[in-house]
């Protein structure tokens, strides 16, 4: 496998229409509305693609995973938030999750973002076992969700590096 990864540009709205709705499709812990995300316009798109910072995992040149970063806020545990990551379940434990971050801490240290935080539902154990692995430790206490307040998010965060 070939990873690397990029910044998506207002340009690329339809890649990131298209990976937000696999994302949605194939994993229920995403928070997002598959129907709603799938029915937005390309003004929508490229409007996140100007508000947020997405990017792009990619094997060979196709487009395989997405994370979102914006910078964060006291409460959240860092200065940069990481939201909507997701990789095709046919990639996962691959490698790519190391070239997804390390684009992020390139990103972050010219930011001057030192931590990073995200948000996990409980329930998902496997990607609290990856970012565990990337070096990512539980902070804070438990959040109920938004959507649902009988469920549960951990906050896990890590410091930026230079490696």
């Amino acid at each position: 496998m070939s990873f690397d990864a990029i910044r998506l540009l207002p340009t690329d709205w339809q890649k990131l229409q298209h990976l937000r709705v696999a994302a949605l499709a194939e994993s229920t812990g995403i928070y997002g509305d598959l129907n709603e995300e799938a029915a937005q316009t390309k003004d929508f798109w490229e409007q996140l693609l100007v508000e947020q910072i997405w990017i792009a995992l990619r094997n060979q040149g196709d487009e395989i995973g997405v994370a979102c970063l914006t910078q964060s806020t006291p409460e959240r545990y860092g200065d940069c938030w990481i939201k909507s990551w997701w990789i095709s379940p046919q990639f996962r434990g691959a490698g790519g999750s190391v070239v997804l971050l390390a684009w992020i801490d390139q990103f972050c240290i010219e930011q001057n973002w030192q931590v990073q935080a995200l948000g996990v539902f409980e329930s998902n154990q496997p990607a609290i076992a990856t970012f565990s692995k990337l070096g990512f430790k539980p902070v804070g206490i438990r959040n109920p969700s938004s959507r649902n307040p009988a469920e549960f998010y951990v906050v896990l965060a890590r410091r930026a590096r230079s490696d």
